[in-house]
């Protein structure tokens, strides 16, 4: 089981993600301070960290910098969560993904779930510094290059596999979105008629007891 450690204001968000990442999958460690995260990491050592920029009691950013430090982000996934018109130039920082307020879960999802559905198509940074760094004039062995070839190979297929999720979603959204807004519908109109019909029988009755 993965634990995700949530560090934000909005404590309704505990809530949501529960309900977005299954219990049997995931652990949700929530905290709305930023002083708590630290002490939270070294308990329950989390392998997800999704940490708003702006915190209570210690800052989200000033909180990267000592986690940094202390090497306590090393094996692990960080994302930044960022309130709508907080700061958004996050490039100095080494971060997997920022998860932008208000939050598609959607996206969320699959950003967080990509590597758990197939780890072993992620190229190691070790693989790509090979594939990069290699002197001009070496030549590599047939079996560096069946390497080379497999991790091309994997990348291909796992940029294809997100193209696909990210096209059914995209489809089936609005989809859902019409489902829900039809039987939404649906239930009005149905509680209005009752309604309807329930304050006509009150007149009707009246009118019968006037006319004795």
């Amino acid at each position: 089981m993965k634990k995700i450690l949530i560090a934000d204001k909005d404590e309704s968000l505990k809530d949501a993600f529960r309900v977005v990442f299954p219990s049997d999958e995931y652990e949700i460690i929530f905290t709305s301070n930023g002083r708590e995260v630290e002490k939270i990491i070294e308990e329950y050592r989390p392998e997800i960290y999704i940490i708003n920029t702006r915190l209570e009691k210690k800052d989200g950013i000033d909180l990267y910098k000592d986690l940094k430090e202390k090497n306590m982000l090393q094996n692990v996934r960080l994302f930044f969560m960022k309130d709508e018109g907080a700061e958004s130039d996050f490039s100095n920082y080494q971060i997997e993904g920022v998860i932008e307020k208000p939050i598609n879960f959607f996206r969320v999802h699959q950003m967080i779930d990509k590597e758990d559905l197939l780890p072993e198509l992620k190229i190691t940074k070790k693989a790509e510094e090979n594939i990069v760094q290699a002197p001009r004039s070496y030549s590599p062995t047939p079996k560096e290059n069946v390497t080379v070839l497999e991790n091309e190979l994997k990348k291909i297929l796992y940029d294809s596999i997100e193209n696909m999720k990210m096209s059914i979603v995209d489809k089936m959204t609005p989809v859902i979105s019409q489902y829900i807004e039809e039987y939404t519908k649906k239930i009005l109109n149905d509680a209005a008629e009752k309604v309807i019909r329930n304050e006509m029988d009150k007149l009707l009755n009246l009118l019968r007891e006037s006319r004795r």
